[in-house]
């Protein structure tokens, strides 16, 4: 029953639907698939609250690199280099209006 705290800004795009995954550190105790993810905001602050009335279910798990560049941002998932496209989608499903608003985050 893993907690998943989010900043303010995916709120809106979780209750919508438009961001349907996230992007996470690794963790102690890893989120297997099938495990019941509470989704909150403002965790450890007063006012934190449910994202969604109900928890969701994990139904997939992927390793993911995010490496810095000089000038660009290097995504890999499951060892695979992913194109500029492939970025872009990546970056709008996961709550960012576009790859530069997600470059910039990272």
């Amino acid at each position: 029953m893993p907690l998943l705290n989010f900043m303010p800004q995916f709120v809106e795009p979780i209750r919508s639907g438009r961001k349907s995954h996230t992007i996470r550190a690794a963790r102690k105790i890893p989120v297997k698939v099938g495990d019941r993810l509470y989704l909150y905001t403002g965790l450890r602050h007063k006012g934190a609250e449910r994202i969604l009335p109900e928890p969701v279910t994990c139904t997939r798990t992927q390793t993911i690199r995010i490496q810095s560049r000089v000038m660009n941002l290097m995504v890999e998932i499951d060892g695979e280099v992913l194109d500029l496209g492939e970025c872009a989608r990546l970056a709008v499903a996961d709550g960012f209006p576009d790859f530069t608003a997600f470059h910039a985050f990272w």
